[in-house]
């Protein structure tokens, strides 16, 4: 009966050991560590349960009872279930709770009348009153101006209805914003924002919360009368700075509660995430979590909305639940989550970065290796992942497996990155390892391009003696013009000699103009490379050879 769920008991406990379990009660009931629950029941004798939860999954369970030795399951156990199940539910009524009440609240009204009313000076009362009358934006800006001395029975009140005349005032007919109005809208935006930090600065945290909640919640205000609501998150950042500092502050332990119910409640609100002020509300929320409850909690709310959000928001939410279970050290669960992973290569690269960016190498190559081994996986992205996987190993100082990833990927790519990144690994044993990738590479085909990369590694090694091998075996003028520049000065006797050897097989088996031209670009680049006696010496000898060949005699004709 491991791992079910807590709402689906009646599923799989019998009805009659339902009923047994509902006639006992629990005396204590307290959190031991993480999600290790421990209950003391009094049966005929004190007995303690623990139960071990993951979110709303049962993960294991034990009873002192003999019931419970007998059949690994019994009334005390059962009790327990029942009770977690019923807190959840509390907790999760509470939130509710919260959100009906903030949807109930009747607005009062907030008005020039009220403001003018707390202002000293009757004559300017009576001017400011007239003028606003005739003139909205300087209403608006009065409003702005002393919202933060107004007293009503809801402040929130007052900041919103602020807020949402100021957006009404600058839409046209459409509901878009009027041309700089959506700036005269962020002055109003600013100027809530200095009443939340004053308000924080004298203490009034209630005050500095309105302000600060009236912004989020005339978000889909903003949003429709926007063209582009990307610019929103830039917006809202310094409400993000405010709130930052209020909850750093020391709060009373029930409104600081409320506040993170509301905060909850709001980071996974629609609008909230279709807007991309998601990352802002996780930051936030994860500074908060001061109990292990709000830890359950959160990670709950992720996984639930892991299978009702979206897709544009769906790699925010496994980034945050991947997160959360590296920070909870839950390693055996983030395996499970690596396995079910789709093979979406934009997943997984979104994942990759963070695991990256936050240093969490392990848990990357968990990620890695478990994307490797799904066999959905696209051929064009397993590259890319063996790539990450490469780095990591770096990181991790796994030289085995490092080793083993570098030399496939240059075998696969034949990019010399990888070579250079083969030869730091393997440090002194870097000559065994050399020996054998050049073995590798010779028992391939051999083709031009086979033999192109052997004569390039034998001279990024210095390997000169090898590479004249190479050369004579291969005799291809194409690659001696490729990889001949080191040799006239490392090996001139041995480069003169196949020069001499290669032009001669070349000549008996060519022909006409096109041979005679190859032949010409061969000295002109002896010539470049300042083998002029070298050059000098093939001429003649070719046209002491060769001179009855009149093609080849007019190319010679241009060197003296």
């Amino acid at each position: 009966m491991r791992k079910i769920r807590l709402a689906e008991l009646e599923q799989h406990i019998p009805d009659e050991l339902m009923e047994r379990a509902e006639r006992l009660s629990i005396i204590e009931l307290k959190l031991l560590d993480k999600n290790l629950f421990s209950a003391r029941i009094v049966d005929d004798i004190p007995l303690e349960v623990e139960v071990q939860l993951y979110g709303q999954r049962i993960q294991a369970y034990t009873c002192e009872c003999e019931e419970f030795a007998a059949h690994q399951i019994c009334p005390h156990v059962v009790t327990t279930f029942l009770r977690l199940r019923a807190d959840k539910r509390k907790k999760a009524e509470e939130r509710q709770t919260a959100r009906r009440q903030r949807a109930e609240r009747k607005p009062q009204k907030f008005n020039i009348q009220n403001v003018l009313q707390q202002v000293e000076g009757d004559e300017l009362k009576a001017f400011v009153r007239e003028f606003a009358r005739l003139d909205r934006q300087f209403a608006l800006a009065l409003k702005a101006r002393f919202a933060g001395r107004i007293e009503l029975a809801d402040s929130f009140d007052k900041y919103f209805q602020l807020l949402q005349s100021a957006i009404r005032l600058e839409k046209n007919p459409k509901g878009n914003f009027r041309a700089g109005g959506f700036k005269r809208v962020q002055q109003i935006i600013e100027h809530t924002l200095h009443h939340a930090e004053s308000a924080l600065d004298q203490e009034d945290f209630a005050e500095c919360w309105s302000a600060l909640h009236a912004l989020f919640e005339v978000l889909p205000l903003l949003e429709r009368a926007l063209d582009d609501d990307r610019v929103l998150p830039k917006v809202y950042e310094p409400a993000f700075q405010v709130l930052e500092k209020l909850c750093q502050r020391e709060l009373a332990p029930q409104f600081e509660n409320q506040l993170w119910l509301m905060l909850l409640d709001l980071a996974f609100e629609t609008r909230v995430q279709r807007v991309g002020l998601l990352p802002y509300f996780r930051t936030q929320l994860q500074a908060m979590l001061y109990s292990q409850e709000r830890k359950i909690a959160l990670l709950d709310v992720v996984e639930e909305q892991l299978d009702e959000s979206n897709a544009s928001i769906q790699v925010e939410m496994q980034l945050w639940q991947i997160n959360l279970l590296i920070e909870f050290g839950e390693e055996e669960r983030l395996r499970e989550v690596f396995l079910q992973l789709p093979p979406n290569p934009r997943l997984l690269d979104a994942l990759i970065r963070d695991l990256r960016q936050h240093q969490h190498w392990q848990a990357a190559r968990w990620l890695v290796e478990g994307s490797l081994a799904q066999s959905a996986l696209s051929s064009a992205f397993r590259p890319i992942l063996e790539d990450e996987l490469l780095t990591i190993c770096i990181q991790l100082g796994d030289a085995e497996q490092a080793t083993e990833l570098a030399k496939k990927r240059f075998l696969a790519s034949r990019r010399f990155t990888y070579l250079d990144q083969l030869k730091a690994i393997s440090g002194r044993k870097w000559s065994r390892q050399r020996k054998a990738l050049l073995k590798t590479l010779r028992q391939q085909e051999n083709t031009y391009a086979g033999q192109r990369l052997l004569g390039q590694i034998y001279l990024r090694e210095e390997m000169y003696k090898e590479l004249i091998q190479l050369l004579k075996q291969a005799s291809s003028l194409e690659l001696m013009l490729e990889l001949d520049t080191p040799l006239h000065q490392e090996q001139p006797e041995a480069i003169a000699q196949l020069y001499q050897d290669v032009l001669q097989q070349f000549l008996e088996q060519h022909l006409g103009p096109p041979a005679a031209s190859k032949i010409r670009q061969v000295i002109r680049h002896l010539y470049e490379l300042e083998a002029g006696e070298l050059a000098r010496s093939l001429v003649h000898q070719l046209r002491k050879q060769y001179g009855w060949r009149q093609s080849l005699m007019e190319e010679l004709n241009i060197f003296h």
